[in-house]
């Protein structure tokens, strides 16, 4: 219920202000990839390196294959609705985020 309030004050307070084409400002992108990289960050940061070792084989069919489909999947549709080819590097970036964090 807290992420539905969350999203219509975003919402309310986007039409109040009235942000039009807010993502293809140089400070939107900045603050995108600065925020991903903090989340990149810290989905890897309490990895076990023992452990990590005893899964090799998991940790790289993730890594292969899944990240490789999401990163088209995710930048395609960020491209696509960006209309910039930013949205690949967005796309990377976000679908390397999900197997490390599973992986931790």
């Amino acid at each position: 219920m807290h992420l539905y309030i969350f999203i219509l004050s975003g919402f309310v307070l986007s039409t109040i202000f009235q942000f039009t084409n807010i993502y293809n400002t140089q400070w939107y992108l900045l603050t995108v990839a600065v925020l991903l990289a903090a989340g990149l960050y810290s989905s890897t940061f309490s990895i076990s390196i023992q452990e990590a070792r005893t899964h090799v084989r998991l940790i790289l069919k993730a890594i292969t294959i899944g990240v490789f489909l999401k990163a088209l999947i995710i930048g395609g549709i960020l491209t696509i609705v960006l209309k910039n080819p930013f949205g690949f590097i967005l796309g990377i970036i976000v679908a390397q985020i999900d197997p490390l964090s599973t992986a931790a």
